[in-house]
């Protein structure tokens, strides 16, 4: 009977303990007292709601017998898009034939270009929650089509075989690891029980502060055996920081925070961990694109071509081309650069060649991306200059980003010309 006393005492303590702690901990502080209260019910298990079936979170929004497709941009990009997203991948491309100190001095105005971001496991202590080896609940786990709704996968079946390599999950017999990085605990926000403006703020000891959670992911696979990563889902906190209530301020953000951070942190633990060369980058994967300025930016690159997005093997881009630099520089093609430029202590010079761009074979028909990689190609030859009229009717200077010239469709050359920015 004691020993039931003082269970039951124990437990009275850590209760009041714990409303203490909501009250005036630092973890809570950014809440307000109704907020506190709250979070008191909402983060009881006993008051929880009922958990959603998670097999279908990519059903969020959609009636399940009858989903309506997502809008795909049908235009092509803008003049100001294109030309945004072409100069962006300009630098890219020009940084990814250099070394690590011209990069650096180049782009960044120091003697380096690579990431501070290499210590195994550091996402934890800026407050990224992991599944580890993910089982796919979710359904990112099917590679192949499967058109009947919800049953789908994301259609890209044809292009893993056509690469040659894995098409299945390592828990499916191949070779592709899955991961889903959170910044705060999704489960709980997405079933509910505490979304992510109750969740508690997280102590980074070496800044002196506490941080609020804000809700961003990265999803996304590889293969450490074939060299291949796939981004399937990326939401990246700065973005996610504007959905929460109130808005986390940009002083409040993770410092850790770029997909690419994050995917070299995974990839170095996998091939480590499956004791394969981390060099031996071949695919980086784009998945069923819904940005809609990557998907304006696509449609204009394939438009001299084709009306529509073509399936696997689709439309082809390589890197001297203008539509290859204007996709390399789309929100979801970028990161892939930055991946390349920001590891060459780690992995040397290496260069994305190419580009395909496909429609997945499911339900949706989004467009994918695969760039390819591969080492640095050979400089281009020296071209005669233009002659001195054509110099001397361009006044405005901009050498901020490679100059580049047109050269029948689609392609470019060196150019000696300075021209403004937007001709770049």
């Amino acid at each position: 009977m004691k020993l039931l006393y003082i269970a039951g005492f124990l437990a009275l303590v850590s209760l009041v303990a714990s409303d203490a702690g909501l009250q005036a901990g630092p973890k809570y502080k950014h809440l307000s007292a109704n907020q506190r209260s709250n979070r008191t019910l909402v983060g009881n298990a006993a008051n929880a709601p009922p958990r959603h079936d998670i097999r279908n979170i990519s059903a969020r929004g959609f009636d399940p017998n009858n989903p309506p497709p997502p809008e795909v941009i049908q235009e092509p990009a803008s003049e100001e898009l294109w030309a945004r997203c072409r100069n962006k991948g300009c630098s890219l491309t020009e940084a990814m034939r250099m070394s690590d100190l011209e990069a650096g001095q180049r782009f960044l105005s120091k003697d380096t270009a690579a990431s501070p971001w290499t210590e195994p496991m550091i996402e934890e202590t800026w407050g990224y929650q992991t599944r580890w080896q993910w089982d796919g609940t979710y359904g990112y786990e099917k590679f192949d089509n499967g058109h009947d709704w919800p049953q789908m996968g994301w259609g890209i079946g044809d292009s893993l075989r056509g690469l040659g390599v894995s098409d299945k999950i390592v828990e499916n017999g191949g070779t592709v690891e899955l991961y889903s990085v959170n910044h705060g605990n999704y489960d709980d926000d997405w079933t509910g029980r505490v979304p992510y403006e109750l969740q508690p703020a997280y102590e980074v000891k070496e800044k002196g502060r506490w941080y609020r959670v804000t809700g961003g992911k990265f999803q996304f696979a590889v293969d450490p055996h074939n060299g291949v990563i796939l981004a399937m889902d990326r939401h990246s906190p700065k973005n996610a920081a504007k959905d929460r209530r109130p808005p986390i301020p940009v002083t409040g953000l993770p410092e850790l925070n770029q997909f690419s951070d994050i995917a070299w942190l995974f990839w170095m633990y996998s091939t480590t961990n499956a004791q394969t060369d981390m060099t031996k980058i071949r695919y980086f994967f784009s998945l069923s694109i819904t940005n809609k300025e990557t998907q304006a930016v696509i449609h204009r690159a394939v438009q001299p071509e084709s009306p529509t997005i073509k399936s696997w093997p689709g439309h082809t881009f390589d890197w001297d081309t203008m539509a290859f630099r204007a996709i390399l520089g789309t929100p979801n093609g970028q990161g892939f650069g930055y991946f390349l430029m920001q590891h060459k202590p780690q992995l040397g010079n290496m260069f994305i060649n190419k580009v395909q761009v496909f429609a997945s074979d499911n339900h949706f028909r989004l467009p994918s991306l695969v760039f390819h990689v591969g080492p640095v190609p050979p400089p281009r030859p020296n071209r005669p200059r233009p002659p001195p009229a054509d110099v001397e009717k361009r006044t405005e200077i901009d050498i901020s980003n490679p100059i580049f010239e047109m050269q029948g469709e689609n392609r470019m050359k060196r150019s000696h010309i300075m021209r403004p920015a937007i001709m770049v």
